[in-house]
């Protein structure tokens, strides 16, 4: 079994894992994803309507493989943006993904699950940012573990989770520490 793997940075990974290459070069995100013997295999993505989703799912069918793309609600954008792929491609709807069966059937017979959707903070409630994102991901989670077809489960976060709650403080400037 070869797994799927995000990589962050890495330009030469090991030839023995099928990479979505993320980078930063030039002050330009690039995301490639390197062709290989699993083409044709079929990835459920979450968060394909924002910026890194649309370009991870561009990169995927620029590889060969088919998605099932999971929305909230139908997009024309996206669909417009993915049209010359659409042989590779169907939409699946989950308005909400925290409901318990939100995801019953829609990973059978899928290969890997790329979650990048998480609920946008509005306000400074906590429990309207971390109780979703939580909840959507362990329901997906769930469902993922009961289909054996699936050989890789990859969740991100969002650029949010660096901002506090109350916001960018004075000066928009936030000061943290090394890892």
């Amino acid at each position: 079994m070869t797994p799927l793997i995000i990589n962050i940075g890495a330009r030469h990974p090991p030839s023995h894992i099928l990479p979505i290459n993320i980078y930063r070069s030039r002050g330009y995100l690039t995301i490639t994803c390197q062709t290989g013997t699993m083409t044709g295999e079929l990835i459920f993505i979450t968060g394909a309507t924002g910026f890194i989703g649309s370009a991870t799912a561009l990169a995927a069918l620029k590889a060969g493989y088919r998605l099932r793309v999971c929305v909230r609600k139908p997009s024309e954008k996206l669909q417009t943006l993915l049209l010359q792929y659409s042989q590779q491609v169907e939409y699946v709807t989950v308005p909400d993904l925290t409901e318990e069966a939100a995801f019953h059937g829609k990973l059978d017979g899928v290969d890997y699950v790329l979650h990048l959707a998480s609920p946008l903070p509005r306000g400074t409630d906590k429990k309207d940012y971390f109780i979703p994102a939580v909840k959507g991901t362990t329901t997906l989670l769930k469902e993922a573990d009961r289909v054996a077809s699936i050989k890789k489960v990859v969740i991100t976060s969002s650029m949010a989770a660096l901002i506090p709650i109350t916001g960018l403080p004075k000066g928009g400037v936030l000061k943290g520490r090394p890892f």
